[in-house]
């Protein structure tokens, strides 16, 4: 499993999603997040991170392990 970050301003609908805090931070001015870095690392996520511009959930990614056959065909 993956760990994912979902990021969501509360003015908006829109939801974005990151694969780690690094990206996430150097996505977008801590102005506009309201949060540092630093913060974020050090931040308890066994509950979401919430302030007044932003919300963000940290969760996991489960993927197959089942690999795809590709058949090949003729027409």
């Amino acid at each position: 499993m993956e760990t994912i970050y979902c990021l969501r301003y509360n003015d908006s609908a829109f939801h974005f999603y990151y694969g780690d805090l690094t990206i996430l931070c150097n996505s977008w001015k801590p102005e506009f997040l309201g949060v540092s870095y630093h913060t974020l690392i050090r931040y308890d996520w066994s509950k979401p991170y919430k302030n007044d511009k932003i919300e963000i959930h940290k969760s996991e990614v489960i993927k197959s392990t089942r690999k795809k056959k590709i058949i090949y065909g003729t027409m």
